[in-house]
């Protein structure tokens, strides 16, 4: 799959889905129309208690204030402190070599809005729990981008639910050249976001987060997870190889669940001829070029 179809589903529909998301935090989910119906069991939702409800919406509106800042007052403001070399590293990073400086910081700003999305949608998942999904997202929290894009797709153009979780070794989500573009957005925007959007992250701090769930409670929900999808996609890309549960999960959905194994590679765009090295083991399972034509199966 092309990166770049995921930066289109995510210039499509990531504004969309932060309305869609605002809806459902403020018990409005009967509003949902079309395919924004299944981000919930909207036949029995779970009822958001005021201070969830107004904390997540001020996340969200703070979400939305950051895809308003100016990539050019960014960019300008990485120049004037003289750090020439940032953004070449970033492209390595993200793996976009195709686009111009103004671009690359765009898709920083994709990276830290669907970053902080999908922490909002793990931090209040007591909420959002089905009782099925369609489609469960095996992938690295590095790729935030991604897997939001492609859960994006998955939804608003097919229909389909999908279970993503961020449970995935959260220190080696921080790249560091993107990383400090990241910051630069943290200063252009006022002081009331910064600190809501910091209060969300320090809950994912490699301390807090593991009081707040042991490595028991996290296999047991991914197996419950496992167990109610219907379908399961691997998403295989230049982070999967670091990512300690993705293995476990690809085993038991295969060997315990008997499931079909999608997987998506990510086609990364590339500087120089050559590609990049994947999971040699993933080759037996059937590689998805275009996701909208795949047959998924559904058990009633």
């Amino acid at each position: 799959m092309r990166v770049n179809d995921i930066e289109k589903s995510l210039t499509n529909y990531l504004d969309s889905y932060i309305e869609d998301l605002k809806k459902v935090f403020n018990n409005k989910a009967s509003e949902l129309d079309g395919n924004s119906r299944y981000i919930i069991n909207i036949e029995n939702p779970h009822e958001f208690s005021e201070v969830d409800s107004t904390y997540s919406i001020n996340i969200l509106n703070s979400i939305m204030r950051i895809g308003e800042v100016s990539t050019e007052q960014v960019l300008n403001l990485s120049e004037n402190r003289n750090e020439k070399d940032v953004l070449e590293k970033v492209s390595k990073e993200l793996g976009i070599y195709d686009k111009n400086n103004i671009d690359l910081v765009h898709q920083v700003k994709f990276v830290f809005r669907s970053r902080l999305i999908m922490m909002l949608i793990f931090k209040m998942k007591k909420y959002l729990k089905q009782e099925k999904y369609n489609v469960f997202l095996s992938h690295s929290s590095i790729d935030a981008r991604e897997v939001l894009g492609i859960k994006l797709l998955l939804l608003y153009e097919s229909g389909l639910s999908t279970y993503v979780d961020w449970l995935d070794d959260y220190h080696l989500n921080y790249q560091r050249a993107t990383q400090k573009i990241i910051n630069l957005f943290l200063e252009l925007i006022s002081k009331e976001d910064k600190e809501t959007i910091e209060e969300l992250e320090r809950f994912f701090e490699q301390n807090n987060f593991f009081r707040e769930l042991s490595n028991v409670e996290i296999t047991d929900e991914i197996l419950h997870a496992l167990e109610i999808s219907d379908n399961f996609l691997y998403i295989d890309s230049k982070n999967s190889r670091f990512s300690k549960w993705m293995p476990f999960e690809l085993g038991y959905a295969e060997a315990i669940l008997r499931k079909r194994i999608h997987k998506i590679i990510i086609n990364y765009k590339r500087k120089r001829k050559g590609s990049l090295r994947y999971s040699s083991f993933l080759t037996k399972y059937e590689t998805v070029e275009d996701i909208n034509k795949v047959r998924f199966k559904f058990i009633l």
